[in-house]
């Protein structure tokens, strides 16, 4: 890319996906009209300029000598869309800092070795509605009030992150939650339950953990759900099935090695 594409003044979109660009002169990220750039891992310089317009930031990922700091993302605070590749460890708390700001974000995706908790406690996402998680997930409690600070979140797909059963009861609150992935690596216990009470919008879930070894489903949880996938699992999953559900006829169109796994057990507590 040529030094001369930071002259371009008025210039609002580059797209440079599809080609081996990963650096953009820094005379680029001082363009002050800027409002959608789309690339694929492009290196996003410590320092910017007052990009205050940009909306949409697809992909980046921190300079690997002079990485980031609290002030790298701070100024852009309209950006709607961010996607984030191979955050380090040591950019977690630059960026919690920054997310601070960025209270227009809907759309988030982070991929990296470790995800700042802020993602799931901090207010100023409030009007996050998709987010993508692939990584450890940096938390020293469960969040405490997390339909406060993710009132309009609708699709969660989380990778690596390694999230325990009380995380997934906490994710149960949030009121519009129409899609949830669990992918490799997502929940780091051998068994998971879906309660009643919980997940009331929730119309698609997709399950892809083949450490999981018991799926517990209560009567009267996932009461809105439409499409249950279950992509990889260990030839000892068990499927228990509290009460009654229609999860069971989902399950049976879709895979009939699944069906063979699952056990009927009444409200009483007695298995059939």
């Amino acid at each position: 890319m040529p030094p001369s594409v930071g002259r371009l003044a008025g210039l609002q979109t580059l797209d440079v996906r599809d080609t081996a660009v990963e650096r953009l002169p820094e005379s680029f990220w001082r363009i002050r009209t800027l409002r959608h750039v789309f690339g694929h891992r492009l290196i996003l310089p410590k320092r910017v300029g007052d990009l205050k317009n940009l909306q949409t930031l697809d992909t980046i990922k921190p300079d690997d000598k002079y990485g980031w700091d609290r002030n790298t993302l701070a100024k852009m605070i309209n950006l709607r869309s961010l996607f984030i590749w191979e955050l380090s460890k040591g950019h977690v708390k630059p960026l919690a800092a920054a997310l601070k700001k960025l209270k227009h974000l809907v759309t988030l995706t982070i991929h990296g070795d470790d995800i700042p908790s802020c993602v799931f406690t901090s207010s100023s996402l409030r009007r996050l509605e998709i987010m993508e998680l692939d990584g450890k997930l940096d938390m020293t409690s469960e969040p405490k009030d997390i339909k406060s600070c993710l009132p309009n979140l609708l699709l969660l797909s989380l990778e690596k992150t390694m999230v325990s059963q009380d995380f997934i009861n906490k994710l149960a609150e949030l009121p519009f939650l129409a899609g949830l992935t669990l992918d490799v690596g997502s929940y780091k216990d051998e068994h998971l339950a879906f309660s009643p009470g919980g997940f009331h919008s929730l119309r698609r879930l997709t399950i892809d953990l083949l450490e999981l070894k018991k799926l517990e489903i209560h009567e009267a949880a996932l009461p809105g759900l439409l499409d249950f996938d279950i992509l990889d699992y260990s030839d000892d999953l068990e499927i228990e099935i509290v009460g009654e559900s229609d999860i069971v006829d989902k399950l049976c169109g879709e895979d009939q090695n699944l069906y063979k796994k699952i056990k009927r057990t009444p409200k009483d507590g007695t298995g059939c």
